[in-house]
């Protein structure tokens, strides 16, 4: 077989200790995320129990009882349509979960498990497959496997599966808040850490030569920007767990927190990351991609307030002004700059990644064809934004008058 159809291990660039160790790493990044998820949860009902004035203003109330009694009609048909739908995604989730645990704690034995059934038949394959398993489970377990153990098994128990629509008060301001407020505040946080971490890599990486801004090489081939190369794996990874942990509570409680725009988003930069990571590319150019969270963190504001009733108030256009000038610098500034400098300061490095990683052309051009995609997407969404804005400054000159 050809070098050109031989794929290596997943994320096999995004540690020291090789695949394993990564993936085992996002089991745990994903543990991490759900977590938080939950002690949101938690948090926001505690505060709309004891303090639901301050929590949520009255001037919503109104509007939620009017569309709620709009919705209530239709809402038998859909509760069954999403039963179905969340039964179906807890089983792809359980099935995912399970692969990819094996994957992590048990990567040799279970190439030799798939080899040893042509030759000894699936049965002693089996058999012999369980009892390495648990001698490794007894014996050989580290740190990292039994907290990857742990992640998929929390991650698991702890989907619902019930119908997001089954509550008589489900347009209620404090429904919402408790339903879809955990997924923003960890988006919040996400952001907020994310962008300091691709401002740490855009320094750290600022004087490299373009190949190694490009380009992560395996351990084998230790050069001067390791440490920093190191650090883009482990956000990578981190971004990567996040996308996942995102996508499985988008497709759950869809349309409410995403729609077919978000999950295609969601999937193809988690294609890239996996790719990014297996072969250790664009170390550089995901520093200033992830920097363009930084207009996430206004946007989960914005949602806070609209949603507690604070929807007609001075913080809201301070914080709407705050994510138009936050986008507009980074999703559009510093990304229109990023893609100049990788197609064309960076052209001849960048086809020369092929030879010199070992990634397919096909996979090259999948991940470079996602962040021009990216980039059109982000002047798209640019040119509604200032629509908006152009839309309420007509509107308040109107009310002046």
């Amino acid at each position: 077989m050809s070098s050109s159809t031989t794929y290596p291990p997943l994320m096999q660039n995004s540690h020291d200790d090789g695949s394993t160790a990564a993936l085992q790493i996002l089991c745990i990044f994903l543990l991490m995320w759900e977590i938080m998820y939950h002690i949101a949860h938690i948090c926001i009902k505690k505060c709309l129990d004891r303090y639901p004035s301050i929590i949520v203003s009255s001037n919503s109330s109104d509007s939620v009882k009017s569309t709620s009694n709009n919705k209530l009609p239709q809402r038998r048909s859909s509760d069954d349509r999403l039963g179905a739908a969340h039964l179906i995604m807890f089983i792809i989730t359980l099935l995912t979960f399970i692969t990819t645990l094996l994957y992590c704690v048990a990567y040799k034995e279970m190439n030799t498990f798939v080899d040893s059934i042509n030759n000894a038949g699936l049965y002693d394959a089996t058999s012999n497959f369980l009892n390495d398993m648990s001698k490794k489970i007894m014996h050989e377990y580290d740190g990292r496997s039994t907290l990857a153990l742990v992640c998929s098994f929390f991650i698991i128990m702890n989907y619902d599966t019930t119908p997001r629509g089954q509550s008589s008060d489900s347009n209620d301001a404090k429904q919402t808040l408790t339903k879809r407020g955990p997924s923003y505040i960890t988006s919040f946080l996400h952001s907020i850490y994310v962008t300091f971490r691709g401002i740490n890599h855009l320094y750290e990486l600022w004087y490299a030569s373009n190949l190694d801004k490009l380009y992560i090489p395996s351990i084998e081939l230790i050069d001067s920007y390791r440490y920093a190369h190191l650090h883009v794996a482990i956000t990578n990874t981190l971004f990567l767990s996040y996308l996942i942990y995102d996508l499985i509570h988008i497709i759950h409680q869809y349309p409410k927190l995403g729609g077919v725009d978000t999950i295609v988003h969601h999937t193809l930069f988690a294609l890239c990351s996996v790719i990014n990571g297996t072969y250790g590319l664009m170390a550089f150019q995901f520093g200033w991609l992830i920097i363009g969270e930084v207009s996430t963190i206004f946007l989960n504001i914005r949602w806070f307030l609209l949603k507690s009733g604070r929807g007609i108030s001075v913080l809201l256009d301070k914080v709407n002004g705050l994510f138009a000038v936050t986008f507009f610098i980074s999703r559009i500034g510093v990304y229109t700059i990023g893609i100049i400098h990788l197609f064309w300061y960076s052209y001849d490095e960048l086809i020369s990644l092929p030879e010199v990683s070992g990634v397919p052309v096909l996979l090259l051009s999948m991940t470079c064809g996602s962040m021009l995609l990216g980039w059109a997407l982000n002047i798209l969404w640019g040119y509604k934004i200032l629509a908006m804005v152009g839309k309420s400054s007509k509107t308040k000159s109107r009310k002046k008058d």
